[in-house]
């Protein structure tokens, strides 16, 4: 784990050289948070609209704030063997890149190159130990030997594990001969040689210290609370989330809700009815009809976002069925209007269209001469043939009783001005009393047909007729 928080201390140094353990054992941590935040993204459904072929939001966020550090840490590596840092362009090439991964294995410079000093043997890492000099060769009390070639680098906690060529310092001992090239730790207070795992002087007692422990152990307090910092942000993120997705999923807004709620998984474990509204809820402008059917059902098994997105989802149906009766389009509007039935005037607008389809039944046409002054409820009455003769059916007259018109079970009778076909048969056709005679062929040659009268209703037992022949209106009374 040192290893690790080493590299990320050098987060943007690409100078300098790292040995091969350290690097390699870096890679191993970095896998190792990277597969963890990866499952934290699958376990949580931490993904972008929750579409998993993207990474994760905790899988981007590791891999952009360790990318810097990473990049640093292959480029040192690659100055350990003397290669320059732009070899690592090397692994965007296929198959090419295998040979940067063998780069990467080999075992760096024993001697000092052009990007620094030799990592054998370093130890600067994990070692209990204050100031100290690197000397080379001394054992025993031979540190009496190194005169000015060695000098203390500063009084401060820092470490020191440079690693000399005996060549460089040319240190010898009394006898004049040159030292080997192990290594040695110095005191920072008396400056006498140190054992290599002591933690107190064993000449002036003094405490050794490690100032790079004491760096960890902030850079692991910090990244703790960074943790604990980002989930609270996340546990914010989410509440403010959910509550917005509440809050669409209540006003029937399906799609809205679903694109505000992070971490679904989270809320299919303590609010899954919310989950459930907005998968039904969803499809609403796809499929209208049976998503509010299944939001209805919802709503009678109890699912509260299912209750209170109901009057909404009533409402937007109800206003796109009255679009379409004003585009005239009775029979999709019917539809709707029948899963309205008791909604403002949804059962009047049933009925409009019910007339206008001729859908309708001997009960609702009653309740079409109830309302027959809603809308343009006068005109679905003597807008097809079917409806006309159950409304005109009797006799109508005028005040003076001069002219009439009748239908029976025979037919239609009237003495109005009136202009003939032989054998003929009349229909109703949005209003217009029409005679056809002929029969019906794809060219039309064989078909004739002459409008007579244009109906127009002022009330259920009063009716105006206008004789296409003279021009003539004529008022008639349902008698």
């Amino acid at each position: 784990m040192r290893y690790y928080i080493e590299g990320l201390k050098k987060y943007a140094v690409a100078s300098g050289r790292t040995s091969r353990k350290e690097f390699w054992m870096y890679y191993l941590w970095e896998g190792l948070f990277l597969l963890l935040a990866i499952f934290l993204d699958d376990y949580f459904n931490l993904y972008p609209l929750g579409l998993s072929q993207f990474y994760g939001y905790l899988t981007s966020i590791f891999i952009y704030a360790t990318l810097l550090p990473t990049i640093c840490c292959q480029i040192r590596r690659l100055h350990d063997i003397g290669k320059s840092g732009n070899w690592i362009w090397l692994g965007s090439v296929p198959i090419a890149n295998l040979y940067l991964i063998y780069l990467y294995t080999k075992r760096g410079d024993d001697f000092e190159n052009q990007y620094g000093v030799s990592c054998v043997g370093n130890f600067g890492i994990g070692r209990d130990l204050q100031t100290f000099d690197v000397a080379i060769g001394l054992s025993g009390d031979d540190y009496k030997a190194v005169e000015s070639p060695i000098k203390k680098k500063t009084e401060t906690n820092k470490l020191y594990c440079s690693w000399y060529e005996d060549d460089d310092l040319n240190i010898k001992d009394n006898n004049g001969e040159r030292l080997s090239t192990s290594k040695m730790l110095f005191c920072a207070k008396c400056d006498r040689k140190l054992s290599g795992d002591s933690k107190f002087c064993q000449y002036c007692g003094a405490k050794v210290k490690n100032k790079n422990s004491a760096n960890e152990r902030v850079l692991l307090i910090a990244s703790i609370g960074f943790i604990i910092l980002s989930i609270f942000a996340a546990a914010f993120l989410y509440y403010g989330s959910y509550q917005k997705a509440c809050e669409y999923a209540c006003n029937g807004q399906f799609i809205e809700a679903e694109e505000n709620l992070l971490f679904p998984k989270i809320t299919e474990r303590h609010d899954p009815d919310l989950l459930v509204c907005i998968e039904a809820g969803k499809n609403f402008e796809n499929r209208p009809l049976s998503t509010y059917r299944t939001i209805e059902r919802y709503a009678r098994e109890g699912n509260p976002y299912a209750k209170a997105s109901l009057e909404d989802l009533k409402q937007m149906r109800y206003f796109d069925a009255v679009k379409l009766v004003n585009e005239e389009k009775y029979r999709d509007a019917i539809d709707v209007f029948n899963t309205l039935d008791g909604y403002k005037d949804s059962r009047k607008y049933y009925l409009l269209c019910a007339a206008m389809t001729n859908k309708w039944d001997s009960e609702e046409y009653k309740e079409i001469l109830q309302c027959y002054d809603f809308k343009n409820m006068k005109a679905a009455l003597v807008s097809y043939t079917a409806i006309a003769e159950k409304f005109l059916g009797g006799t109508w007259k005028t005040s003076d009783g001069k002219y009439y018109f009748k239908i029976s079970e025979k037919g239609a009778s009237y003495n109005l001005p009136w202009l003939d076909l032989p054998d003929s048969y009349y229909s109703f056709e949005d209003g217009v009393y029409s005679l056809r005679s002929g029969s019906w062929s794809d060219d039309g040659e064989d078909f004739k047909k002459k409008d007579i009268f244009k109906f127009y209703v002022q009330d259920v037992n009063t009716i105006s007729v206008y004789c296409f022949k003279n021009g003539q209106f004529f008022t008639l009374y349902r008698q």
